[in-house]
């Protein structure tokens, strides 16, 4: 069984990870978003004794195939909502958000001056801000 089972909903966990893991820790004083699993194999190890029994990595590496074949999970993709405009040196600037169930989102300034937004939009309608 492919570890990591217990998320296996696509569209769900990108939110989670978006809302939960990045916006949420970076709105309230956190500086930095660490994802526990770089790499796992698709049995979710290697792994400690009594660690993580349905952990997903970033990335799942398949050594059974020749060659190997890397599969990007969910987690690949949040952080690299992030990571693509938010550079080394950036620092958080204020930004509204309107709660969960709605838009929310965090702001950073890079160190060339120019601004990058991460937003969520967790409400069931469309919803239109400027």
């Amino acid at each position: 069984m492919h570890r990591g089972y217990w998320g296996s909903r696509f569209a769900t966990n990108l939110g989670n990870d978006i809302e939960g893991q990045m916006i949420n820790v970076l709105r309230n004083w956190g500086k930095t978003v660490v994802m526990w699993n770089m790499a796992l194999d698709p049995t979710g190890g290697p792994t400690v004794q009594h660690g993580c029994g349905n952990c997903r990595g970033i990335v799942t590496i398949d050594t059974s195939t020749t060659p190997a074949t890397v599969s990007r999970n969910v987690e690949y993709y949040a952080l690299g909502h992030l990571a693509k405009f938010v550079e080394t040196g950036a620092y958080r600037i204020d930004s509204n958000s309107f709660g969960s169930g709605s838009i929310e989102d965090v702001a950073f300034k890079n160190p060339d001056g120019s601004i990058a937004v991460l937003v969520y939009n967790a409400a069931t309608t469309q919803v239109i801000s400027r």
